[in-house]
Order: structure tokens, then C-alpha cells, then sequence
């Protein structure tokens, strides 16, 4: 029975097209499963009849909006939400305003430009840090934003944030990654001068900073898809003080794709550090600047080693050049100066740095040992082999006469076998002899890579003089950190291998995460507290994550083949078709390729891997030799290398001799579980990179190749969500505590907070459908705590305003009363001083008094006497002027006197009416139950 088609004459529809992914058009008959429809494409105004229910697969085409000219900046906020309105805004703000930032509800979209854009200075990272979440409109789409949105969190509510960047190889991780960081190093590091090492040498953020390029030199490489392809997984934590100061950093990395240093597809390059050290070395000035490239004899004209005795090589093997030698968009030249740079900030000392790249030459001069047949079938050291092999003893600082060469050549020219009754020698064909030098390489290469992650993480400790003071110590011990996670893209190429798998079964762990988050999980929560709900369907990778690490899975049958006497390939894969074909849903096998590939159904997209080296890759194992031929080293650094990673590999010797640990694909599982761990008790924030074009072309814009990814990461659920949902969610203990200075009324503290709650939110919210009361927590919808927090901080700014004012008036009594102490004291000294003179006048009056009376009645003979007492007193002049004199001293006294009973009296009545305002705020803040934040 034909399906009902929904729609009308006149309908605006999108209608699926091969090329376009849709295509915009207008029903012009009413739609119908059992008959062709007229439609008019948009497009290019000419009309077509179409077969609705063929090409819509039964369903209704969806609605198309009439106005193109409105670009919403969130998805979330589509007047019509559906696949194809999504990815014609994407492509409307991508190629009309050249905008490569959308928001997703939950997530950032970023569309890779293949372009430089001027959007990334620091006027913009000033614009996009507003230190708060109280702005009531969401900042237009940035990766500053997301980055913004993550420090901001950490610093109000202390919890820890990671920010995780995914996307299809190619699709711009990298550069995001780097953003981030320049972001915190700029916005939490620009005041952290006294944030530094021991050595008060370089900041914190800048070590963190000079960390990106360093790996991206012994890590990134360029593949067919990207010019710089990370093929490694880096997680880095950016600790903050308690003020929220990068003061240090620390990153995991994951699975090395080892195999580059050996092979390169077409078209693709080994690691950039190997080109950046060959143009170093053909560069003269730089070969005159830096001692140590004249020593690896890696450039025609060099001195080489031990006085030109070994001749540089026309090429080299590992870094066969052809067709990529100038890659656009990388300069190696400069590179090398930046890693050099960047291993100087990181503490790297003279003697380290040039350990590093004479490891690196003896890995390129390796290369070149090549071998020749023997006469039983065996192999041995061509002359330009032995020539190569010994620059690399040489590098090494190992011995390197014949004897010496021979017996090093020996190792890659035999295997050495033990058994119980002695050992055995299998020699190895040229073919076996060249995959154990290759094996050897590899080897080098991994111990050069693991001890560059050790320094680097060495140098971003937060290192204290031992005689640091508390307060130091304090500011400088992070407290909260913000991961990024910056992970190789799912990848598909032709030939798919072991490193394609595990790169693939990282990505699939990813997704899950986020499913179990963003879809099941929050759905799950919105019914468990009683929400209104209708579910939303997504795609659920379960199966697959099933079948690559389930009891029986794709992982476990190929550690139990690696466990085998004699593991093959073909053997691991055929238990794969027993257990898993026909019975798994996302497991399949072309019956072209029945022994030797085989099919996994993954989110993004089927992907056939073919089996051969996946075994030994996964296996990994270490010939006791090879690492005894690095071991020797006379240099102490490349020892300390060697050493460090047998310790920390947890090597043993194992069967037949061979140094065992855990398999490859053990010790990357355990990682992963271990980092989506540390992801579950972080807030989780997603970018999600997008790769527009295969072409690299700037500003171009492929419908299919887009939506592929869109329908991958599941961005039209994630939209749903988010437009129906409510991204935020606190405890109504949580939100009391935080915001009970919004609740009107009084005695707070003794209300039920789920009362107390809805008060704050009734007074506060206008509208109730932007938040909802669960059982144990309230659902709040974009922007409603931003608008509650702006109120809180308008409450708080506005509450120590008074008490700022009460403080002060505090401060004005205390001075008033020291000013009248002192006053009182100047009055007692003053009336002291006046009774004095007083007494004194009084005493003279007397005196002067009982003398006119005694020089009366007696004789002439006691007037020698009389004349004799008046000689001591002063003269009637200088009584005179003593009298002047005090009334001056006296009307200035009572003049200060007057003065300071002024500024008494105005003192009272600044009391008077501080007294009257304290008054009024004690009657406030008898209510208050908290002190102000």
C-alpha cells in the first residue's frame, strides 16, 4: 500500500539530489504516492516531473523555508528544523558571509576554511573573554566562545572542564586545538609573570604554547586528506591556580602510528621532523650557526663525521622526497628554527637537543642499510648498507670498526632462537632482513617520541625554589585544569590497516560517549524527574562497540591469535567469519576479498580493512638485539632514552627470546578507558570540525561530503535536543546557595528549598517555560541563569555598596573620636595652664597687698628690707607687659578653642545621622542568613 505524502500545492519542499544532497523546489500539484509530481525547481525556475514516493523513499519531502536571507547563528534556532535547512544555513553562512562558526545547541560547528582568516588576534580574544556568565545573549559562534565558556565555569564554579575536538582527518583539530590554547594562554597567562619555572626563565603559558609545535614536528605528517595530520592522540590538561593562572599543564599521548617512519603511501610524507632536519642541514648558514648538523652528515658539502670519513647519502629512503618535497603551506626551514625554539623554552639543555636529532639522523641513515643474497638463501650487508649502518654506530657513539659493523649487521641479518636445549640462528632472507631493520627504526623512533612527551611534561611541572613561601606554594598549585583533547579523525582510505582500526575504534569510544550523554543519558534524566518528554531517535553505535571489544570481539580474537605459537593473519580472520559474519550487524566481508579483508559498519561510514600486518603490528614485539644495539650507546641521554622506556613499557623477555609487553591494542584500550574516565567527571564541551571539501579549496562547499558528516556525528538529533530541552541543570540545594539573595521575604534559611526555589524563579523568571522543577532539580533553558546571574551580581554590587558606606562612616567615627580625645586633652592642658597664671596673679595681689600695709607701721630701719623683697618681684613695667602677653595667649587659646567646638559640633552630627542609617541597615540584616560572596 503506497505511503501517504504529506503536502499541498505551493508547498516550498526539498527534494534529495545525488549532487546537491537536496535541492530546493515548489509542489505544483498536490503530492501523491501513485502518481509523478510537477515540481518547479528553485534553483533554476524550469519544472520537472518527479516520482515523490521513489525518490523520498516513501516519506514526505521536508519543508523548506521561504526566507533565505536570515542566517540563524545557532541551528537550534531554525524556524524550520530538518537536514536540509540545516546544511543550506551552514552553506549560507560559509560561502555568502564567510563564516565558519555555527552553534549546534550543544555543540560548535567549524567548517575548514583552507584559508587563513584574520579572527584570531587578540583583539578578538579580548571581545570574547567576559569573565562572567551574566550576559543574557549567547556571543556569536567562536571557538574563543566555547573557550571562554569553559574558563569562565572552572572559575565561578570551580569544576573541571575539558573540551573535546573531533572531526575526519583534515577537518582543522589541530589548528582548533591551538586556538584554544593561544586563548587561555592569552587570557589566564597575561598576568602570571610570577607564574614561572625555577629558573625564571619562561612563563608557564608560553611553555604550553611552545609544547604544540614540538609534537606536531615529531607527531603530525602529511597524508593524502592533510597537509598536517596528527597520527598521534594528545590529551593535555592546562592546570589553574586559585586565581586562576595556567601554573601547569600535563598531556597523554596515544598511539603512534610507528609504521610512517618506515612507509608512506603516495603522495604522503614521514614525520616533519625528518624533512625539517634535512633542509636544516642544506641550509649554510644554519649548518654554521648549529654545531651539531655538521656531525650527521645528512647534506652533500657537510663535514659528516669523524672528518668526512662517511659520505651523506644523494637520498634517503625514509624521507624519499619525490613529489613532495615542497608541500604548500609548510615550510620545513622554518619549522626546524620553530622546534628548535620550542625545545629551548621546554628546558631542553644543548646536549639533549642534539641527542634528539642524532637519534633522528641515525634513524634516516638507517634506511639506507640495505642487504644483498647469500648463497643459502640467507642475506648479508651490501657495501652501501655497511656504509650506512656504520654513520649510524658512529651517531651512536658506539664502536664502529669492521668487527663492530659486522656483528650490528648480524643482528639484522639473522634471528637468534632460544630454546630449551640452546639457541639457534634462522638466517633472514633480504625481505625478513629489511622488515627487522625496518623493525629497528621503528623502535628508534618510539623511544626518541615517548622521552620527547617525558620532557615536555617535565617542563610544564610548576617548579618552586625549595625555600617558597606558603602563599607562593598556594598561588602556584592548580587546583582545576581544562583538558583538550585533540584526537586523530576517523580515516578511510583505500587500504585500511591496523594504525586505520585503532584510530577508527578511538573514534567509535568517542561517539559513544557522546550518545550516552547528550542522548540517552539526558533523556533518561528528563522522565526520571518527572519532565514532559517526547524521545528523540539516534543512531546507537552499541552493536559495533560491541563487536570491536565485546568477550568475542574483533580486539580479544586478535590478542588470543598474537598469544599463538605461530600467529598469522589469515588465522585471526578466519575465526572473525566464524563468530562474527551473519551474526553481527556491522561486521561484513566482500566476496572478492574473502581471505584477506573484511568489513566494520562504523558510525561515520563502512570501512574494509585488510588483514595483513595486523598481528605483528599488534603483537609489537622488540628483538632482544635491537634494543641491546640502542642500549650500548656511549651517549648517556640516548641510554637514559632506552632505559626509560624498557621501565615504563613494562618489557620482559617472552618466548623464544623475544622482549614481550602488552599488546598494542591492550595498552590503547586501557588508555582510552582511562581518559573517557577523567572526560566523565569533567564538564564536557564539543566542537565539532568539519571537513567542507576533498580539494582543500578555500571557501568551497560540498553538500554530500558534508552531510556525510553531519549525519555521522549525529548533529540533527543533537539539534532536537537542544531546541527541546534545557542544557542546564542545578540541585535545589545548589541553586539556593548560590542564588538565595533573589528570594523576596524574609527568614529564608527556615523555608523547604524546593519553596524556596520557586520563589527565587517566580520573582525572577517571567516566563515558566524556560525552566522546569524536577524532583531533585531544576531544568533551566538557555539563557535563564545568565539572566539570574547578572541579578545576583546586580543584588551583591548593590549590598556592598552599604557596606562600603557603613564602613566608612565607621572609619569617620573612630577618627571623630580620636579628634575629640585629643581635643579634650588640649582643653584640660589649656585650663591647667590658665588656673596657673591665675594663682600666680592671685599670689603677687597678696604680696603686694601685705607690703603697703607693713611699709606703714614701721620704722625707717626696716625699709632696707622692704626695698630688698620689692627688688624680687618685677617691676610695675614688666608686670605690665607679662599681663599683655597672657590675655594674647589666652584669646588664642580660647580662639583654638572655638574652632575645635565647631568641628565638635559638626562631628556630632555626622554621628547623628551615620548612627540613623546603621540603624536602618542592622534592621536589614537581622534577615540576612548568609554574609554577602
Amino acid at each position: 500500500m503506497p505511503t501517504q505524502i504529506t503536502g499541498s500545492r505551493g508547498t516550498p519542499v526539498w527534494i534529495p539530489h545525488p549532487e546537491l544532497a537536496w535541492r530546493p523546489a515548489v509542489l505544483l500539484d498536490d503530492p501523491s504516492a501513485d502518481k509523478p509530481v510537477l515540481v518547479q525547481w528553485f534553483d533554476t525556475k524550469q519544472t520537472d516531473v518527479i516520482d515523490l514516493d521513489k525518490i523520498c523513499n516513501g516519506a514526505s519531502p521536508p519543508l523548506r523555508n521561504l526566507s533565505d536571507s536570515i542566517q540563524q547563528a545557532d541551528l537550534a534556532s531554525l524556524p524550520v528544523l530538518n537536514e536540509p535547512e540545516v546544511l543550506n544555513n551552514l552553506k549560507l553562512r560559509f560561502c555568502n558571509q564567510h563564516e565558519i562558526y555555527t552553534y549546534c545547541g550543544l555543540l560548535l560547528i567549524a567548517l575548514n576554511p583552507y584559508k587563513d582568516l584574520p579572527i584570531y588576534g587578540k583583539e578578538f580574544m579580548e571581545a570574547y573573554n567576559q569573565n562572567s556568565l551574566d550576559s543574557e545573549a549567547r556571543r556569536d559562534p567562536h571557538i574563543f566562545a566555547i573557550a571562554d565558556e569553559a574558563l569562565t565555569r572552572l572559575k565561578q564554579l570551580n569544576q573541571n572542564q575539558s573540551i573535546i575536538i573531533s572531526g575526519e582527518s583534515g577537518a582543522g583539530k589541530t589548528v582548533s586545538a591551538n586556538c584554544v590554547l593561544q586563548y587561555f594562554a592569552t587570557i589566564a597567562g597575561a598576568r602570571c609573570a610570577d607564574m614561572v619555572t625555577l629558573k625564571d626563565t619562561v612563563a608557564m603559558h608560553t611553555k604550553v604554547l611552545a609544547s604544540s609545535p614540538l609534537l606536531e614536528a615529531f607527531g603530525n605528517a602529511r597524508t593524502v586528506r592533510n597537509d598536517n595530520s596528527s597520527r598521534f592522540g594528545k590529551f593535555l590538561e592546562v592546570g589553574f591556580s586559585s586565581r586562576h593562572r595556567v601554573v601547569q599543564a600535563h598531556m597523554r599521548t596515544y598511539l603512534l602510528e610507528k609504521s610512517r617512519v618506515v612507509f608512506q603511501g603516495p603522495q604522503e610524507r614521514n614525520y616533519h621532523i625528518f624533512y625539517q632536519l634535512l633542509a636544516a642541514s642544506e641550509d649554510p648558514s644554519l649548518r654554521q650557526n648549529t654545531a651539531f648538523l655538521e656531525e650527521l652528515a645528512l647534506a652533500p658539502g657537510s663535514v659528516g663525521l669523524q672528518n668526512g670519513e662517511i659520505e651523506p647519502p644523494a637520498d634517503f629512503h625514509y624521507a624519499h622526497r619525490e613529489h613532495c618535497k615542497s608541500v604548500k603551506g609548510i615550510d620545513d626551514l622554518a619549522g626546524f628554527s620553530t622546534t628548535l625554539e620550542s625545545m629551548r623554552n621546554l628546558d631542553f639543555s644543548d646536549e639533549e637537543v642534539r641527542a634528539a636529532f642524532v637519534l633522528v639522523a641515525a634513524t634516516l641513515h638507517l634506511g639506507n642499510v640495505t642487504f644483498t643474497d647469500t648463497a643459502r638463501d640467507g642475506s648479508q650487508l651490501s657495501p652501501s648498507g655497511t656504509r650506512a649502518l656504520s654513520a649510524v654506530l658512529r651517531l651512536l657513539e658506539r664502536d664502529f670498526d669492521a668487527n663492530a659493523v659486522n656483528s650490528a649487521g648480524s643482528c639484522l641479518c639473522n634471528r637468534i632462537i632460544h630454546t630449551v636445549e640452546g639457541q639457534l640462528v634462522k638466517p633472514l632472507s633480504v625481505s625478513e632482513a629489511t622488515n627487522a631493520r625496518d623493525a629497528l627504526a621503528k623502535y628508534f623512533y618510539q623511544v626518541l617520541f615517548e622521552w620527547v612527551v617525558v620532557k615536555c611534561n617535565a617542563a610544564l611541572e610548576t617548579k618552586l625554589p625549595p625555600r617558597a613561601s606558603i602563599r607562593r606554594k598556594e598561588l602556584s598549585t592548580p587546583r582545576n585544569f581544562i583538558g583538550v583533547l585533540d584526537i586523530y579523525g576517523f580515516e578511510s582510505f583505500e587500504v585500511n590497516s591496523f594504525e586505520q582500526f585503532c584510530i577508527n575504534y578511538a573514534n567509535e569510544k568517542l561517539q559513544q560517549r557522546f550518545i550516552t550523554h547528550v542522548f540517552k543519558m539526558e533523556q533518561e534524566e528528563y522522565v526520571r524527574e518527572g519532565l514532559e518528554w517526547a524521545f528523540v531517535d539516534y543512531y546507537d553505535n552499541a552493536p559495533c562497540i560491541e563487536l570491536l571489544e565485546g568477550d568475542m570481539g574483533i580486539i580479544a580474537l586478535l590478542n588470543d591469535e598474537c598469544k599463538m605459537p605461530k600467529p598469522q593473519d589469515k588465522n585471526w580472520l578466519a575465526r572473525l567469519c566464524q563468530e562474527h559474519l551473519g551474526r553481527s550487524r556491522d561486521f561484513s566481508q566482500s566476496k572478492m576479498w574473502t581471505r584477506e579483508r573484511f568489513t566494520i559498519q562504523h558510525f561515520s561510514e563502512q570501512v574494509e580493512y585488510t588483514v595483513e600486518g595486523f598481528v605483528e603490528k599488534n603483537a609489537d614485539r622488540i628483538i632482544p638485539e635491537h634494543a641491546a644495539l640502542l642500549a650500548a650507546t656511549k651517549n648517556p641521554i640516548i641510554k637514559q632514552m632506552v632505559e626509560r622506556f624498557t621501565s615504563t613499557n613494562a618489557i620482559s623477555v617472552g618466548r623464544q627470546g623475544l622482549l614481550t609487553k602488552p599488546t598494542v591494542v591492550t595498552q590503547f584500550s586501557a588508555s582510552l578507558k582511562a581518559l573517557l574516565e577523567t572526560l566523565d567527571k569533567t564538564t564536557v564541551h564539543y566542537i565539532r570540525c568539519i571537513k567542507p571539501n576533498d580539494q582543500k579549496a578555500p571557501f568551497t562547499f560540498s553538500p554530500q561530503r558534508t552531510i556525510q558528516q553531519l549525519r555521522a556525528c549525529g548533529v540533527l538529533q543533537t539539534i532536537k535536543i537542544s531546541a527541546a530541552g534545557y542544557p542546564s541543570r542545578w540541585t535545589y540545594e545548589d541553586f539556593v546557595s548560590r542564588y538565595w539573595q533573589l528570594c523576596p521575604g524574609k527568614n529564608t534559611l527556615k523555608e523547604d528549598v524546593f519553596k524556596v526555589s520557586e520563589k527565587i524563579l517566580t520573582q525572577n523568571i517571567k516566563n515558566s517555560d524556560q525552566y522546569r522543577l524536577g524532583r531533585t532539580k531544576i531544568f533551566f533553558g538557555n539563557g535563564v541563569l545568565a539572566h539570574l546571574e547578572r541579578l545576583r551580581s546586580s543584588k551583591i554590587v548593590a549590598s556592598a555598596t552599604i557596606i562600603q558606606k557603613n564602613a566608612r562612616g565607621w572609619l569617620a567615627r573612630q577618627r571623630y573620636c580620636r579628634i575629640r580625645r585629643h581635643l579634650v586633652m588640649v582643653q584640660a592642658a589649656a585650663r591647667q595652664w590658665l588656673a596657673k597664671a591665675r594663682v600666680r596673679q592671685l599670689q603677687e595681689q597678696k604680696a603686694k597687698s601685705n607690703f603697703t600695709q607693713a611699709s606703714v607701721g614701721k620704722d625707717a630701719k626696716d625699709h632696707t628690707w622692704t626695698f630688698s623683697l620689692l627688688r624680687r618681684h618685677k617691676s610695675p613695667h614688666s608686670e605690665t607687659t607679662l599681663t599683655r602677653k597672657r590675655a594674647k595667649s589666652k584669646e588664642a587659646l580660647q580662639t583654638t578653642i572655638g574652632d575645635l567646638q565647631s568641628q565638635l559640633t559638626e562631628r556630632e552630627n555626622e554621628i547623628a545621622a551615620k548612627d540613623s542609617q546603621i540603624a536602618a541597615l542592622l534592621e536589614v540584616w537581622q534577615y540576612l542568613p548568609y554574609r554577602f560572596l
